[in-house]
């Protein structure tokens, strides 16, 4: 018997929907606050949002204060751009990390003829984490891997808020899972295609999971081509 770990569910219908026109923003935290920053925030991650932006629109967006930004574009392309940057083209299957400048808006918009969907997901780290950031852009796995492949990670020694984002895509029933390293560590899963069992929890299409107080993280894909995000970062206060 799995041991009883401590979860809390944010279920796809519970999303907060932002509407107007050419745009659709669907917030899984719900109870959005100042410059769409959620009330809620699930530990260091603050945000994570999926944005449909149709042809020739475009949304700017403006960040909190030492934020990592991931965008993970799953249908379409949009292009992006900072406050001192020249555009930046991210196309479907692609998902990018940066830094943004911090209290200067980014401008996400969609240069083709069709729909954009994607992913923003935003990460608080510690001050002077910048430094040591990049830009990093990734083409995801585009065929069934049955594991957990790491996108992206900050593991700086001393820093309060690292943390680790990986991706995997899952055959039916194939099973998966994954070693927590601490006490004070704790993972957030959201779903973006089909459904997964979680530690006995049935989490759907963009239904999301954050679990704590458990050292290992079981799951097993429900569908074939299930495909999942998985994020570990420090407990938050729930």
């Amino acid at each position: 018997m799995l041991p009883l770990s401590k979860a809390k569910m944010f279920l796809s219908e519970n999303r907060q929907l932002l509407e107007t026109d050419g745009l659709k923003v669907y917030n899984s935290f719900a109870g959005s606050g100042n410059n769409g920053q959620s009330d809620l925030p699930v530990g260091s991650l603050t945000m994570l949002n999926e944005i449909l932006l149709e042809a020739g629109k475009s949304i700017a967006i403006l960040p909190g204060e030492h934020t990592i930004i991931i965008l993970l574009v799953a249908e379409g392309m949009i292009n992006y751009k900072k406050q001192t940057d020249n555009l930046r083209l991210v196309e479907s299957g692609q998902v990018i990390s940066f830094v943004p400048d911090d209290k200067k808006p980014i401008l996400l918009q969609n240069p083709s003829a069709g729909l954009a969907r994607f992913l923003q997901v935003n990460i608080k780290v510690d001050i002077g984490f910048e430094q040591h950031q990049s830009e990093s852009l990734f083409d995801l796995p585009g065929e069934t891997k049955n594991e957990f492949l790491q996108l992206f990670a900050s593991t700086i020694t001393g820093q309060q808020n690292n943390y680790k984002v990986f991706m995997g895509c899952f055959a039916g029933r194939e099973e998966a899972m994954y070693s927590i390293p601490n006490a004070a560590t704790a993972v957030f899963l959201f779903v973006l295609t089909g459904a997964f069992e979680v530690q006995h929890r049935l989490i759907e299409a963009k239904d999301g999971l954050l679990i704590w107080n458990v050292e290992q993280v079981e799951l097993e894909a429900l569908s074939n081509d299930a495909v999942i995000l998985l994020i570990e970062q420090p407990i938050p206060l729930v």
